[in-house]
């Protein structure tokens, strides 16, 4: 048996060792041996509008496709405010098998860290020992009189709660909910499919100018030309996709060709409705798109282009320009005739590695759109109504009770969404627990208290330094609202999840509230609480 205070020491040891070592070699060097404590360390349509699914893909290289591959697959060529953090920390986010030399792709980078918890074990955190440590937490002015909180042991016992039954303003902790959804009903390590389509057109004869199509599949993180393979942002090129449709192309080449956008696949609206009118102006979000660049995501007082996808299409037409395939006339949107065939492809990230960038991140948008794509797979509406629906449906099947849940997207930016703090608590456990496979792949890279994400700027008083390291952890920030959704390991080794949501912070108070919630995350960290 190991005994508590050599648990404690360790960990502390740990911790401490991490902090040190950051300072020489970096958070990302860290991350990739698996040093960091923690838990998981040591239209446009119409809601009844129902698209078609894209075949599974789970290979990541540029390919062409062989002479005689059709195009004509169902789902492509048949007509059928926030204030979260700047992105910081892991904005060069490498994907798990980068980090290791290994294939883990949409799998957990570690397991989680499921400490004694039965006989000979050393008792865990009390009720009381909890009431008694976070009393002056949770009495903190800067969190506003409405403050639930969920705290559970790893056996997902709830140790500790106050006011979690209530349904409060989530904010981006929906975040944790619609990767938990999206994890229970695909599989992660699925990848985002671009694919080009050759068109000699219905009139063959010569002198007529054959056009290529473009056919969005997901995918938001296209490099503008070469793709990176150890990267989750621009691991797919266009660049490669067009010089793989240039050496796919019949022989004589054309001396040109006309280029379409086919982006009928989970097409629905680009902005919620629930969104503000600043919102996407100011980059808080952008447009939800199954096709765009890299290059191109919102971000805070840079925003997105109006047309993300037509965007990622203009690129392709230089791509294929500089591959010796000059684009004729303006790209538009269009499709395939019968006679279209599948001629080159790309791959994306696994969706496991997108989903867990977009929660590191606290991308919006980026949230939306995979959660459009699982939805559009599901056979769901692709408007937000649809998706949230979706993945309220999803929550349920994986235990969790969404009778109080109101989804108004599947962000948390929208107004209108709504959710128990017991509910983003359950589904914190769910995805630490190791019993769930699927969500443990991505809330195990949740952003790590003062080293990455959204929190890599955090922690940083001398209050909430214990929480350094050692909290994972979705943050959750709108006007008037604090949230902080994740997973620790406190002073006696034991993990813990938690969920606490402020909705009635005061105004002007989303700094002091933050600074709050890394106080009371610290706590949990720095007390055995028994």
């Amino acid at each position: 048996m190991t005994r508590p205070g050599r648990r404690a020491g360790v960990r502390a040891g740990v911790a401490a060792l991490v902090v040190a070592l950051l300072a020489s070699v970096g958070y990302a060097a860290l991350d990739a041996v698996d040093v960091v404590p923690g838990v998981l360390t040591s239209d446009l349509g119409s809601e009844d509008d129902v698209p078609p699914a894209p075949p599974s893909e789970s290979t990541s290289q540029p390919t062409s496709v062989p002479p005689g591959g059709s195009g004509a697959t169902a789902d492509t060529t048949t007509d059928t405010t926030t204030l979260e953090p700047t992105r910081g920390g892991l904005a060069g986010l490498r994907t798990p098998a980068a980090q290791s030399g290994q294939d883990r792709a949409g799998r957990a980078s570690g397991g989680p860290l499921a400490l004694p918890s039965g006989p000979g074990a050393a008792p865990g955190p009390t009720r009381k020992g909890l009431e008694r440590a976070l009393a002056t937490a949770l009495a903190d002015p800067a969190l506003g009189p409405s403050v639930g909180l969920q705290v559970r042991d790893a056996a997902g016992t709830v140790v500790y709660s106050r006011d979690d039954r209530r349904a409060k303003t989530p904010a981006s902790t929906t975040k944790v909910l619609t990767a938990v959804a999206v994890a229970q009903a695909q599989d992660l390590t699925q990848r985002f499919l671009t694919r080009a389509l050759y068109d000699p057109g219905a009139d063959a004869g010569a002198g007529s100018v054959p056009t290529i199509v473009l056919v969005a599949g997901g995918d938001n993180l296209l490099a503008a030309d070469a793709g990176d393979p150890g990267a989750v942002a621009g691991q797919a090129g266009l660049g490669d996709l067009a010089r793989a449709v240039a050496a796919a192309l019949p022989t004589p080449r054309p001396k040109a060709v006309r280029l379409v956008l086919d982006d009928r696949f989970a097409r629905g609206p680009a902005v919620a409705p629930g969104w503000g009118s600043d919102d996407v102006r100011l980059g808080l979000t952008g447009p939800v798109a199954m096709l765009g660049l890299a290059t191109d995501r919102a971000v805070p007082y840079r925003p997105a282009s109006a047309d993300p996808a037509m965007t990622a299409t203009a690129a392709f037409a230089k791509a294929l320009a500089a591959a010796g395939v000059p684009v004729t006339g303006r790209p538009a949107r269009g499709h395939g005739t019968a006679a279209a065939r599948a001629i080159a492809e790309v791959r994306s990230a696994p969706v496991g590695d997108v989903l867990a960038l977009a929660l590191d991140e606290s991308d919006n948008d980026l949230t939306e759109s995979v959660a459009r794509w699982a939805c559009a797979r599901g056979r769901a509406p692709t408007t937000f109504a649809g998706c949230a629906r979706w993945v309220r449906s999803r929550l349920a099947d994986a235990g969790l009770d969404v009778t109080a849940v109101r989804l108004a997207d599947t962000s948390g930016l929208s107004a209108g969404t709504s959710v128990p703090v017991s509910v983003v608590g359950h589904a914190m456990w769910l995805g630490t627990s190791g019993r769930n496979p699927g969500p443990a792949s991505v809330l195990s890279r949740l952003p790590v208290a003062g080293l990455s994400g959204t929190l890599h700027d955090r922690f940083r008083a001398p209050e909430a330094r214990a929480g350094v390291g050692v909290v994972r952890a979705k943050t959750g920030t709108l006007t008037g609202v604090g949230a902080l959704a994740g997973s620790v390991v406190d002073a006696e080794g034991e993990a813990l999840t938690f969920a606490v949501i402020a909705d009635r912070v005061p105004p002007a108070g989303t700094a002091a509230a933050r600074a709050a919630l890394d106080r009371l995350a610290a706590t949990l960290a720095g007390c055995g609480c028994r």
